[in-house]
């Protein structure tokens, strides 16, 4: 199990799925949802080139499981910039095929005040345990 501590509201249900993704025979298994701005390519100016089709892109999210034996390895030769955002860095070589399954909105990345106050409303609306 990989998971990041920006995303503290990440709900029990979404450990359950990488795990299980992972168990039924996934290699690694990333959290995602679906994009639902548009994103646009653009060039070293600036200036837009394209319109990327958001039906083929999913946002990736923690928590992310892996395979014993790709967790070690990625141990083995972590670099500081493995580190660095949600990417799956060296624990999907080119020959592994990561699945996704499904995230959740509540595991948000908290970065700013902004997130923070986001986050502490979603927590006065949850029921107490929960």
């Amino acid at each position: 199990m990989l998971h990041d501590a920006r995303r503290p509201l990440a709900p029990p249900g979404a450990v359950s799925r990488v795990v299980g993704a992972v168990q039924r025979g996934a290699p690694v298994a990333v959290t995602a949802t679906e994009m639902t701005e548009t994103v646009k390519q653009v060039d070293r100016t600036g200036r837009v080139e394209l319109t990327v089709p958001r039906e083929s892109l999913l946002r990736v999210q923690t928590p992310q499981a892996a395979r014993r034996s790709l967790l070690d390895a990625a141990h083995a030769h972590c670099t500081p910039a493995d580190l660095t955002g949600d990417g799956l860095g060296p624990l999907a070589p080119p020959d592994v095929e990561p699945v996704s399954v499904d995230g959740d909105p509540a595991a948000f990345p908290v970065l700013d005040p902004a997130d923070l106050a986001l986050a502490e409303a979603v927590l006065a609306g949850r029921p107490p345990g929960e």
